[in-house]
């Protein structure tokens, strides 16, 4: 099986873009991501496995996600996986089809609850958040470190931290017991001026 990511860099491309992905894809392992996360529609990840555009990041020892943008798409999975490291899915999605061994699982979660059951669902990671407030979901209040703590101490798979990380945050979270960190902002392209 592949191991868990230490430092995920989640996606947050609107469009299938293969030129953008992979630009998004060599700043993320620059800034220190050992992970990716694409979450992207199956028709997009589709296209972007079949492109090929990974192997000098798989070379690399970078493991590959992907996050269905609907658990309507679950069922599109298909022997291609195997370009895959790993499948994320939010908690509340239905169990996945029959993966391969090799394939990590993580889920999305947002309580101590969620967290163990998606350890007793056979999930090999779950990813908690949002630990910090964020831009992306300002509504949504911090969970903070002792949530964080809590999760990590409650299951034995490792427990990522998501939702307003950055590198300089990145340090609290190990604290905590965090198997690793997730983001997004921290690992988004820079704007062309």
């Amino acid at each position: 099986m592949a191991f868990v990511p230490s430092v995920l860099a989640i996606s947050n491309l609107k469009a299938y873009d293969p030129v953008r992905i992979l630009a998004w894809a060599q700043h993320a392992v620059r800034q220190g991501a050992d992970g990716l996360m694409l979450r992207e529609t199956w028709q997009q990840a589709y296209a972007y496995s079949a492109a090929e555009i990974w192997t000098p990041l798989r070379l690399g020892g970078i493991r590959l996600l992907w996050n269905p943008a609907n658990e309507a798409e679950l069922p599109g999975i298909a022997p291609w996986t195997t370009v895959w490291d790993g499948l994320h899915l939010k908690a509340h999605y239905p169990e996945p089809p029959k993966l391969p061994r090799n394939l990590l699982l993580g889920r999305s979660c947002h309580s101590v609850a969620e967290v163990e059951a998606a350890y007793h669902a056979g999930a090999h990671y779950a990813l908690v958040s949002p630990i910090y407030p964020t831009n992306s979901h300002p509504e949504r209040p911090p969970l903070g470190l002792e949530l964080l703590a809590e999760a990590c101490r409650a299951v034995p798979i490792p427990v990522l931290a998501l939702g307003g990380v950055t590198r300089q945050r990145m340090a609290e979270c190990l604290d905590a017991g965090a198997g690793g960190v997730a983001a997004i902002g921290w690992f988004s392209l820079p704007t062309a001026p």
